[in-house]
């Protein structure tokens, strides 16, 4: 069984990052979930075949990987965009230019 302070610290790890971890003390009930996987093998024919901090890992990253490809992206359309709008504004003014100084 693992707790919500063990899986958060569990994640913190993971993912490298500093953070307190400050446990808020909820409503009274059940101290832990377990998971009960027969009903996961009756249902899907499957069952886990990793750790829960290897599964974690594998997400993280995967995540990660999302966030980095959607950070990129959206980098490429602020550059892409700003030389858009430089390149029109030079056509722009050449225009201007020469309406204002005929050579």
């Amino acid at each position: 069984m693992v707790t919500i302070n063990q899986l958060s610290e569990m994640v913190v790890d993971i993912v490298g990052v500093k953070l307190e971890i400050k446990h808020v003390p909820g409503p009274p009930g059940v101290g832990g979930r377990n998971s009960d996987n027969r009903l996961i093998m009756e249902k899907f024919g499957c069952k886990p075949n990793m750790p829960l901090r290897e599964g974690l890992k594998i997400t993280i990253n995967g995540l990660k990987k999302r966030l980095k490809g959607i950070y990129v992206y959206r980098l490429y359309r602020f550059f892409i965009f700003r030389i858009h709008y430089i390149n029109s504004f030079y056509k722009l003014f050449k225009k201007l230019k020469k309406r204002c100084y005929p050579v």
